[in-house]
């Protein structure tokens, strides 16, 4: 059960505004599997703003596992299979590594900054990009599967 104060930081792991047309969502802390309602509430805010473009933020993000990523890829493909375009942008450390494991990196338009995501979500990619074959990632390592088929 989620308490009054799990709740409350929850919701401030998630903040969204609007920037030059492009819904931003700024996404913060350790997101995991216990926090998912956190980035499950990103196609909400995003339908609910009637935005064909957006951007999330992950420049205050720690840490994303692989629940709350699939989650994104999820809505990514939504938004491109609606002929939306949907960026991230400033992973770092943690949050960068994941996706390079998971071979997302390559897979998400990925910016270094907000204002170069917004500058390039007119820039749309197909929703049916080819999955990463399942044996190795960008690094050459291992892996059993990819996030993309979620």
């Amino acid at each position: 059960m989620t308490t009054p104060l799990r709740q409350q930081i929850l919701l401030q792991s998630l903040a969204s505004y609007d920037r030059d047309g492009v819904t931003v969502v700024s996404l913060r802390g350790e997101l995991d599997f216990c926090s998912l309602s956190c980035p499950a509430g990103l196609p909400r805010r995003h339908k609910a703003a009637g935005a064909a473009r957006s951007v999330a933020d992950l420049t205050g993000l720690a840490f994303i596992d692989c629940a709350c990523l699939t989650v994104l890829v999820r809505h990514c493909k939504d938004t491109r299979s609606q002929g939306g375009s949907f960026a991230l942008a400033g992973p770092h450390d943690a949050v960068h590594r994941i996706l390079a494991l998971t071979g997302l990196l390559t897979w998400f338009d990925v910016h270094d900054t907000v204002e170069e995501a917004i500058s390039r979500t007119a820039i749309q990619r197909s929703p049916d990009l080819p999955a990463i074959p399942p044996g190795r990632g960008d690094d050459g390592a291992s892996r059993s599967g990819t996030l993309m088929d979620a």
